[in-house]
């Protein structure tokens, strides 16, 4: 059965037999993780993020959780809630830095949680 993840700007759906990730709606910040702010009313593939175990959404920015327990963040990140280190959007998928041992991820409206496998949290963004 696909897995679905409505976010406040995005729906992401992972199709559970073929591990690719799709997505459809509102891009202005590149929530949609295809390259572009361009909004979409038809699905369209994240583009390299074949093989996501897991996918949170939060306002408008979107994670994907891989197999080898790394996370990956597209879209709004003004607050730096994708943690990669910046606070540009972006519009393809980044790398959530200095976690390897991610078990989970949220995405909330300018912050991000991530569960680790020792069961600490980390997170990234607003935090105010």
């Amino acid at each position: 059965a696909p897995v679905v993840v409505v976010g406040a700007a995005v729906v992401v759906v992972g199709a559970a037999d073929t591990s690719q990730v799709y997505s459809v709606g509102r891009n202005e910040y590149g929530g949609l993780g295809d390259g572009t702010t361009t909004t979409s009313l038809v699905f369209k593939q994240v583009v390299s993020m074949s093989g996501a175990v897991g996918i949170s959404a939060g306002y408008a920015h979107t994670f994907f959780l891989l197999g080898n327990a790394t996370v990956w963040g597209v879209g709004f990140n003004i607050y730096g809630q994708l943690g990669d280190g910046s606070t540009e959007n972006q519009r393809l998928p980044v790398r959530v830095l200095g976690l390897s041992t991610v078990t989970a991820v949220c995405g909330g409206m300018a912050h991000s949680l991530f569960l680790l496998a020792n069961h600490s949290v980390a997170s990234a963004g607003h935090n105010s």
